[in-house]
């Protein structure tokens, strides 16, 4: 069997978004929040996560599997990277975060995205 991670997730892959259904192999665990220190920018039509600020981010948690983590690595291409992310109150996970500067970009209002 395949070691699993836990993967936040905040933007289209939550329940109810344009592409959760690449999450159909995962297991939903919770909703939770990042600690503070997060904040979500705006990538074209999607949220990217960026390390910055005082606030938090809602989301997600799953658990995934290495071979579907590879697939969302896939997924989100050049523009995003998966790295650890701080959780109020859990374990440590991973979350995709931007992979430009949050210096200039536009920071989405609030910390839940909710474009659908």
């Amino acid at each position: 069997m395949a070691a699993s991670s836990l993967l936040f997730v905040y933007g289209s892959l939550k329940r109810g978004f344009a592409h959760h259904e690449l999450m159909a192999a995962a297991c939903f665990l919770r909703e939770t929040e990042t600690e503070r220190g997060y904040c979500l920018v705006i990538l074209g039509d999607y949220a990217a996560l960026a390390e910055t600020g005082d606030g938090s981010v809602s989301g997600e948690l799953y658990r995934v599997s290495g071979e579907h983590l590879a697939r969302l690595d896939e997924f989100e291409g050049a523009d995003y990277s998966r790295r650890a992310v701080r959780l109020r109150g859990e374990d440590a996970a991973e979350a995709y975060f931007a992979n430009v500067s949050a210096l200039g970009l536009v920071r989405y209002p609030g910390k839940s995205w909710d474009r659908r």
